[in-house]
């Protein structure tokens, strides 16, 4: 049985979605979008990314006077 290596251990990946939910209440687009690359570097799967920016945008933190102006892909939207 050949077992694949992850290319990140569950903490860096764990590490990368709390990063991606602190940029979306940040409203942070360039720093959700470079994110976006090291989540597909570590195989984070698209059903994890987007549960996370919808996290980020029900949450309190979240109805903020500028709240994020990107959809869960990184693209802006108005």
């Amino acid at each position: 049985m050949d077992a694949q290596k992850p290319t990140a251990t569950l903490t860096e990946v764990w590490r990368t979605l709390d990063e991606l939910v602190a940029a979306v209440r940040a409203a942070d687009g360039d720093r959700y979008r470079e994110l976006l690359n090291q989540a597909e570097r570590q195989e984070i799967t698209e059903e994890q990314i987007r549960d996370a920016h919808a996290w980020a945008m029900r949450t309190p933190s979240a109805l903020q006077l500028h709240p994020a102006d990107f959809d869960w892909r990184g693209r802006t939207v108005k």
